[in-house]
């Protein structure tokens, strides 16, 4: 399944898609309005992937509107604990 999130320029996260729930569990946040549903993306990131978390939306914020990331993989904690291991790539 393919996982949309739209994160901001400094990490928050403001929208993630019905997909997110089938492929991470059903115990994840769920958005209020005006509010982000994440304080910072990578803080759903196992902490040995953070760096690399960080760094993909640094590039894809400098990268401006043409800039599409090649895949990155790490991994991101499931509602009932563990890791699942996904592929991520960023546009801005």
């Amino acid at each position: 399944s393919d996982v949309v999130t739209v994160v901001d320029a400094e990490g928050a996260v403001w929208f993630v898609s019905p997909a997110l729930r089938r492929v991470l569990g059903d115990d994840l946040p769920t958005a209020h309005p005006g509010a982000p549903v994440a304080p910072h993306f990578a803080a759903l990131v196992h902490p040995d992937d953070r760096a690399a978390a960080r760094l993909l939306l640094a590039a894809a914020v400098a990268g401006g509107p043409e800039y599409v990331s090649a895949a990155v993989g790490w991994r991101v904690r499931h509602a009932r604990g563990g890791w699942r291991h996904v592929e991520t790539t960023a546009t801005n």
